[in-house]
């Protein structure tokens, strides 16, 4: 969670008013694949049955073709998300950081006390006067408190992103078990294949897998359950995360 105590106060709304939530997606709003259920969550609980939730894109308002000039080049570390039409596409993380900015202060603007980062990449901080959930850090501090010593496994969607992503993983690893591993596979959420997500649970159960993280905002609860199915271990999921920690802050 990163924030910049400057300006607009985080305080809650006061008592009677409905909070504010704001939903920063990597790719364009709305997310109808994950807002649903973030927002299900929250309005179950008592207090925020009147939730305001607020999206906004870091590639909201852009052309087709300036989408496409964000792509990755030569191997760069890469994410992917989801555009307004329901096409998944492929984005270079250095271009993000400043287009998130700005769509972070849009909906300060707006009125949002919290706000929740739809992705689950290393992004560097963003500054805002708000708290900012981030799921890469509340996902690596449940499995390490819920599962040390576990063996962790990882599902990323593309290929293009295991070797970054066991990268990234494998620091984390090491401070769960003495050999610090951690087995990196691939299956998109976006795709309409899935026997793609059963082997790649498949495949973490050979290696013993104790505990699977699935490493993107667009995985679904189905798909959780598919892959535990599978594995026979806990799953992580970083919507219900997110939620979680959400519900939390706005409590």
């Amino acid at each position: 969670m990163s924030s910049e105590r400057t300006g607009r106060s985080s305080s809650p709304a006061p008592q009677g008013e409905p909070r504010t939530l704001g939903l920063l997606t990597i790719g364009q709003s709305p997310r109808r694949d994950v807002t649903p259920d973030i927002q299900a969550y929250l309005r179950a609980l008592p207090g925020l049955q009147a939730l305001r939730v607020l999206e906004a894109g870091a590639l909201d308002g852009l052309a087709p073709a300036a989408i496409r000039r964000l792509a990755p080049a030569g191997g760069e570390p890469a994410l992917v998300t989801r555009l307004r039409t329901g096409k998944a596409v492929l984005v270079a993380e250095r271009a993000i950081p400043p287009l998130l900015e700005r769509q972070t202060r849009r909906l300060v603007e707006q009125g949002a006390e919290v706000l929740a980062l739809l992705c689950t990449g290393d992004l560097p901080e963003i500054r805002a006067p708000v708290p900012i959930l981030r799921p890469q850090p509340l996902m690596r501090h449940l499995v390490a408190a819920a599962f040390p010593g576990a063996r962790l496994g990882v599902i990323v969607p593309l290929p293009e992103q295991t070797a970054d992503a066991r990268r990234r993983w494998e620091a984390f690893a090491r401070t769960l078990t003495p050999e610090g591993a951690a087995a990196v596979e691939s299956a998109s959420p976006y795709s309409p294949d899935p026997g793609a997500l059963s082997a790649a649970a498949a495949s973490l159960r050979a290696w013993g897998a104790g505990v699977v993280v699935l490493d993107c905002m667009g995985y679904t609860p189905a798909m959780r359950r598919a892959v535990r199915e599978v594995c026979a271990a806990p799953v992580i999921l970083p919507r219900t995360v997110v939620a979680g920690a959400l519900a939390e802050v706005l409590s």
